[in-house]
């Protein structure tokens, strides 16, 4: 069974769907869409398929299974709504929405429709990250601390995103830490208003889990070299990932390991899994984790807007 999938959006990360569904077997790239029509044609000439300004314009001429949507945050919703409505798969890209009320209205129109929709939570797929999950099972002993950093140079609104660097970044660390230890039960946060006054560039979460494990998240936009990492602490030992290398140390009193990690691009791994469960009818992520970790985005927004 072939599936055909069209992307929105033909930005960078649009397009690099566009090139990640190209490599999958068993699909096929059959249209994109953009608002800015030379971008799609663009994204269409590179792509050998076809190119439309609109996604009800594509789904109108397009027989589709399933659709990635890359666009910018605020349009994000009101596109999947669009989607959902006419029964075709999605992959949301994060942040999924900018506000839990705006994700709230998706939810209830995916539920209605019965479509799939899967989350676009990128780092789950990560194989260091897999690397991770097997070295807090196996490895370190009894869980304590989880802390990450994800920081770097990059402002989002030289892009026209209006969301702040908890919608950016802190997300990922988000639903990783909830992957691991399960919904928290206490969340505050701390942030930083430094280039202007309206969206976060740095932002301290922390989050406690009924298991008794403490979670602490760091993140800016202001940091000039970019870092992506996260600790596990436990009673034998540590872990700590570093995404952007795929890399994995396990350090314990007197020694460190450091397994070999098989380089994977997570986001064909991701793509992978979306089709897969197109075929199945079921994704391994969907719509209820969405909310979830919108419930846990929304608390730590407020609770940094809380100390304006």
């Amino acid at each position: 069974m072939v599936i055909r999938v069209g992307v929105v959006g033909c930005g960078w990360f649009g397009r690099a769907h566009c090139r990640t569904y190209k490599t999958l077997s068993g699909v096929e790239l059959a249209a994109v869409a953009d608002r800015n029509k030379q971008k799609a044609l663009e994204a269409a000439r590179d792509y050998s398929c076809r190119a439309y300004s609109s996604l009800e314009e594509m789904l109108k001429r397009e027989k589709l299974d399933a659709v990635s949507i890359a666009v910018t945050p605020q349009m994000l919703t009101r596109v999947a709504i669009e989607a959902a409505r006419e029964g075709v798969g999605i992959l949301l890209e994060k942040p999924l929405a900018t506000s839990l009320s705006e994700y709230e209205e998706l939810y209830k129109v995916v539920k209605k429709a019965g479509c799939m929709l899967m989350p676009g939570f990128i780092e789950l797929f990560n194989p260091a990250y897999r690397a991770l999950k097997n070295a807090i099972r196996c490895e370190i002993g009894e869980l304590y601390l989880l802390s990450s950093k994800r920081i770097g140079w990059n402002p989002k609104r030289e892009v026209k995103w209006e969301v702040g660097v908890i919608h950016d970044l802190a997300i990922h660390d988000i639903y990783l830490f909830r992957d691991i230890c399960g919904e928290p039960s206490k969340i505050s946060c701390r942030a930083g208003y430094i280039l202007n006054s309206k969206f976060e560039d740095i932002a301290v979460i922390t989050m406690e889990f009924p298991s008794g494990v403490l979670g602490i998240i760091e993140t800016n936009w202001l940091t000039p070299t970019g870092e992506r990492t996260l600790r596990a602490t436990g009673s034998k030992g540590s872990a700590e990932v570093d995404f952007l290398a795929q890399s994995l140390d396990i350090k314990f009193r007197e020694r460190t390991v450091k397994p070999h990690i098989r380089r994977e691009e997570p986001l064909r791994v991701e793509l992978q899994a979306f089709v897969d469960g197109i075929r199945r009818g079921e994704a391994d992520l969907n719509e209820e984790d969405g909310l979830s970790v919108w419930k846990i985005l929304q608390q730590a927004i407020d609770a940094a807007r809380e100390r304006l």
